[in-house]
């Protein structure tokens, strides 16, 4: 039987997701990022927090730029973990097919509103997590504004104080199953930030991983150890070359390229 969500599940992610793009609409704080000569992209900007992930590139200059530069207005670009769209939007200003996939709600508002403020009618915003199979999962994920933005998502709450976590029920699917039904294109170009769940959503890419058409992955390693090695083998056996691009604390973006 195919797992859904309840109806105050999806009730309590609407809520969410309305109430924070209400937020950014009020306040309508704004971070102009210049990706381009002449080309920039407007952030809504509902708190410091926000307006300094914009402009410190959230610590990760060097992935950002290599991951824009790269992209080119035929490809079909894949941000999965998308948050609020520091990689998405930008991807989509300079004339890329963006699909961006972030199942937390309040994250997704804040996506919504950054895609509106920017009209860009070529960004796809999928409010489902990805994975190696179809289930509902939870997310867990600290709240350091009161209000479900800010903080990190995590599959599981071993590392997040219980008093700052904040639990949303999501659902996961998997990427090949979505390119088979036509809810969207098939990538050319992946960005997947996931939290630790990196594996899981590169196997449920089925054989979308091993065509010629998906000529990059940029991945983001969250764990020295144990699933980053199985990371690096899938793909190396779906005939990807692999090299580090950045490198911050425990945490590593590799390209994997054809």
């Amino acid at each position: 039987m195919r797992p859904k969500l309840g109806v105050l599940d999806r009730m309590m992610a609407f809520l969410r997701e309305a109430s924070v793009m209400l937020r950014c609409t009020l306040q309508q704080a704004r971070v102009d990022l210049a990706i381009a000569p002449g080309v920039t992209v407007v952030f809504s900007a509902p708190t410091s927090l926000t307006a300094e992930k914009v402009k410190t590139l959230d610590g990760e200059s060097s992935s950002w730029r290599v991951i824009v530069e790269r992209l080119r207005d035929d490809d079909c670009f894949w941000d999965v973990g998308a948050n609020f769209g520091l990689y998405a939007i930008p991807a989509a200003r300079v004339g890329a097919r963006v699909v961006a996939f972030e199942p937390v709600a309040a994250w997704r508002g804040m996506l919504i509103s950054n895609k509106r403020l920017n009209g860009l009618g070529r960004l796809q915003v999928m409010p489902v997590a990805l994975g190696d199979h179809l289930a509902i999962m939870t997310l867990v994920y600290k709240s350091q504004l009161g209000s479900g933005m800010g903080g990190d998502a995590a599959y599981g709450d071993e590392w997040i104080p219980r008093d700052e976590a904040v639990r949303q029920r999501a659902m996961m699917v998997r990427g090949v199953d979505l390119v088979e039904s036509g809810a969207v294109p098939a990538p050319t170009v992946m960005k997947v930030d996931v939290e630790g769940g990196e594996l899981g959503v590169l196997r449920g890419m089925g054989d979308l991983l091993k065509s010629e058409p998906l000529r990059a992955v940029f991945c983001e390693l969250h764990r020295p150890e144990g699933p980053n090695s199985a990371v690096m083998q899938l793909l190396e056996s779906a005939g990807f070359r692999i090299v580090e691009i950045e490198k911050r604390r425990s945490e590593s973006m590799i390209l994997a390229e054809r």
